[in-house]
């Protein structure tokens, strides 16, 4: 964060993902193993062992060894040179610094989906291996640690199941196009069955609602098959959210330079696969979520630094405008500089503002402790973030061992009231200990009071 001159506090969490991801435990196993996302929440909740500061700083540990496997895997597709490795992995680093959704990893634990792509992106060079090995027996060794790799991705998070099924298919055609019949059908078979049963047990046993009907208890997660909506889905994902938007452009301008050049054509793996990854999250269209971007973004990065590199080496292209495709790089460099500094400032503000919140309750933990029921009284805007929204309350439970019931009032025009019917709150199905009122509904109830100003600071308890 040097880079930034900010200090990012990492002693709480702010999103409502995060909340829930850090209340799962060990002794939830049978509930994990049956979700639809076993594997990811499996990892995660063994994640969970460690402490909140060292879990972030895991996440963003792996988020950096995915960052760095993408890169490796498009030096070994491309062959990069040795002269020109240095230059590629230069401009790697320059974009991935720029980059805010990297950084946001140090306080948004994206779980499930940063387990999917890691176990994706070890398959691609697992593939490129075993594809080479002329023994049938270490091909077929190979083949069923592939096959588990796919297994454990497509079972961490559905994000990455087109991708496995592209690379697979690819490699297919490979072999055959060099006659390896035998090997063909074999490795056809396995991902043939991995993909039927996948779909079995999503469709059958999980009742995954994002793949079966609509998106469940979510509004959020509601399909929208039309063209025009995932159309639109992929303008916003590519050309809106800034950088992304700059380094898109600038990867479409570069492809433009080099449309006479063969690695155009090599490229398309990655184009598909940056298609096919966004697919999923395209037909959700009421739900744009920026720190999605992270999936793909690492293609785009490793691509402009490639083709940067190809351009730069290119004796036959124009001095003038080798300097002119640098230039505009610095310029998008430094902008998203800016945008990202923007970013993870107000991202502080949200930190402290979180942990005013939990601070004050493990403050007054004692006086907490003693009552059923605690009433949260939140002056103006009463909005995110904070440990209530979309919530349950099992966070409590496990961080600061209480069992209380949370009621939260509110002004009613609040984004927090407005989800106030959300399926987190149902205390039959999701055992939840908080419900959400309108502040003039506070003195219906007895408990004790915890009244706290917009910036999270406690200011008055009532018992």
């Amino acid at each position: 964060m040097v880079i930034y001159g900010i200090k990012l506090r990492l002693y709480s969490p702010i999103f409502e993902d995060d909340f829930h991801i850090l209340s799962l435990e060990v002794n939830n196993i049978k509930s994990i193993l049956s979700s639809a996302r076993p594997v990811g929440y499996l990892f995660t909740t063994l994640t969970n062992l460690l402490s909140i500061n060292e879990i972030y700083i895991f996440y963003f540990f792996l988020t950096i060894v995915n960052l760095s496997l993408i890169f490796f895997i498009i030096k070994v597709f491309f062959r990069i040179e040795k002269s020109q490795f240095y230059l590629y992995l230069i401009v790697c680093s320059l974009i991935s610094c720029s980059f805010y959704e990297y950084f946001i990893s140090l306080k948004h634990i994206r779980a499930a989906g940063i387990f999917s792509s890691l176990f994706f992106y070890l398959n691609i060079i697992l593939l490129f291996k075993i594809c080479k090995i002329k023994n049938i027996y270490l091909f077929t060794s190979g083949l069923i640690l592939s096959s588990l790799l796919l297994l454990l991705s497509i079972f961490s998070k559905e994000d990455f199941i087109l991708p496995n099924i592209l690379i697979f298919m690819i490699f297919i055609f490979y072999l055959y196009k060099t006659k390896n019949y035998n090997k063909m059908y074999l490795i056809s078979s396995i991902l043939l069955t991995v993909i039927f049963f996948w779909l079995y047990i999503n469709f059958f046993y999980y009742n995954n609602y994002f793949i079966s009907d609509g998106g469940g208890l979510d509004a959020n997660y509601q399909k929208n098959l039309s063209v025009i909506s995932i159309i639109f889905s992929y303008g916003v994902y590519i050309f809106y959210f800034k950088p992304t938007a700059f380094y898109s452009i600038y990867l479409f301008s570069l492809i433009f330079f080099l449309r006479k050049n063969l690695i155009i054509n090599k490229s398309i793996i990655f184009y598909v696969s940056i298609f096919l990854i966004i697919f999923p999250f395209s037909l959700l269209s009421k739900k744009f979520i920026t720190e999605y971007i992270i999936q793909w973004f690492p293609f785009v990065t490793g691509l402009i630094s490639f083709y940067l590199c190809s351009l730069f080496f290119n004796k036959k292209l124009n001095m003038n405008l080798r300097l002119l495709l640098f230039t505009f790089l610095l310029i998008i460099f430094s902008s998203s500089i800016i945008i990202s500094k923007s970013k993870l400032t107000l991202l502080n503000q949200k930190l402290i503002k979180s942990h005013n919140y939990i601070k004050n309750i493990e403050n007054n933990i004692e006086v907490i402790k003693k009552y059923e029921l605690v009433k949260i009284d939140l002056q103006g805007e009463g909005d995110v973030p904070n440990p209530w929204y979309r919530q349950t309350g099992h966070w409590f439970n496990k961080k600061l061992n209480l069992d209380n019931k949370w009621y939260i009032f509110t002004d009613e025009s609040t984004k927090l009231y407005k989800v106030k019917d959300d399926f987190h709150y149902d205390e039959i199905k999701h055992n939840s200990k908080i419900k959400i009122f309108s502040r003039s509904q506070i003195n219906e109830y007895d408990g004790l009071t915890l009244k706290f100003d917009p910036q999270g600071n406690l200011i008055e308890l009532t018992e």
